[in-house]
């Protein structure tokens, strides 16, 4: 009988993830510490509530809520950075075990839950947002993402109910089919696949 040979490193982007043959992945720990919100930090007292607003997968979203005023003020759907697979709000890390397009429909999963009657009519969101005024934004991989969202949303404008007044992108990543003479040079990006 064949001993089952150990799994091997198949991807390692030089220290936050290192992903294995068998599937496994090891995450360093603690990689940017506390500069991150846990759920013991209200990040200069702005009041916030997580909701899990996919209790099949576990999707949930972090709510951060403006001082109530007379008027409510904009909503701003914002996706964190992280590389596709890096952080969520509360600091932990992703990984590569939900690959790509997850990170898009567990987006559009997002706006879905917005649109919803029970998100809007939460009464956080009611007494603070204007849902006639939403706003995508993202950085990164995630300006990425909200670019792709944005034109999914635009081309269902039929069909959902809020409308998407505009996007923001923060140094939004986006690569083509082939990459570029500078993302192929040694030590140019920690992207390899």
């Amino acid at each position: 009988m064949l001993d089952k040979a150990e799994p091997w490193l198949v991807e390692d982007n030089g220290g936050p993830i290192k992903l294995y043959s068998d599937g496994s992945v090891v995450r360093a720990p603690n990689l940017f510490g506390s500069m991150f919100l846990t759920e013991h930090n209200n990040y200069g007292h702005v009041p916030y509530k997580d909701i899990v607003f996919d209790e099949e997968t576990g999707l949930w979203a972090r709510l951060y809520l403006s001082p109530e005023t007379e008027n409510r003020l904009p909503m701003v759907m914002y996706f964190h950075g992280g590389g596709f697979c890096m952080l969520s709000a509360a600091s932990t890390l992703l990984a590569p075990e939900h690959r790509l397009p997850t990170a898009y429909n567990d987006s559009i999963a997002a706006l879905r839950w917005m649109e919803r009657e029970g998100a809007i009519e939460d009464p956080s969101l009611r007494s603070h947002a204007d849902f006639s005024k939403i706003f995508l934004a993202g950085d990164s991989a995630e300006g990425n993402i909200t670019h792709h969202v944005g034109v999914w949303a635009a081309s269902k404008s039929e069909e959902i109910k809020i409308k998407i007044k505009g996007l923001i992108l923060l140094y939004p990543f986006f690569g083509g089919e082939e990459r570029t003479p500078s993302e192929t040079e040694k030590g140019s990006s920690m992207l390899t696949a």
